[in-house]
């Protein structure tokens, strides 16, 4: 009985991350940032901010290659910020949009100029590993 009665004390594992997520949430970014550079990097809005450079500033290849490396970085390091990814504002409709168009016209051959309106396996990667994050993201 004295076994049953400590263990109604103890709060349960649910209540416990509850209790734990309010404090995350307060705290500044370097903070988060220390403890887990993703976390830190999410908290500064940073998936808003390469939303835009994709979709206003049209980068050149390179810029954009590495933006759908960072985007598929943050999407394989957990659910949770798999699902920001996705949540972000227009960030997915983009991405598709801009980089896994239906139809394109053919490019001559050389550098590509720019990467907007045609396929890129970057951006498919990405619609994989998302996929891959979860049951509800692929669905």
């Amino acid at each position: 009985e004295d076994e049953d009665d400590e263990d109604e004390d103890e709060e349960p594992p649910a209540e416990k991350i509850k209790r734990k997520s309010p404090e995350q949430g307060n705290r500044p970014p370097s903070d988060l940032a220390r403890h887990d550079v993703i976390k830190g990097l999410l908290a500064t809005n940073l998936l808003p901010r390469l939303r835009y450079l994709l979709e206003v500033t049209c980068p050149a290849p390179s810029v954009v290659l590495d933006i759908l490396a960072v985007l598929i970085r943050l999407a394989r390091h957990s659910l949770e910020s798999a699902t920001r990814v996705l949540e972000c504002p227009r960030l997915i409709e983009t991405v598709v949009r801009e980089f896994l168009p239906t139809s394109w016209y053919p490019m001559r051959a050389g550098p590509a100029p720019s990467l907007h309106r045609v396929p890129c396996a970057a951006a498919m990667k990405l619609l994989r590993v998302l996929a891959s994050a979860g049951r509800n993201i692929a669905a």
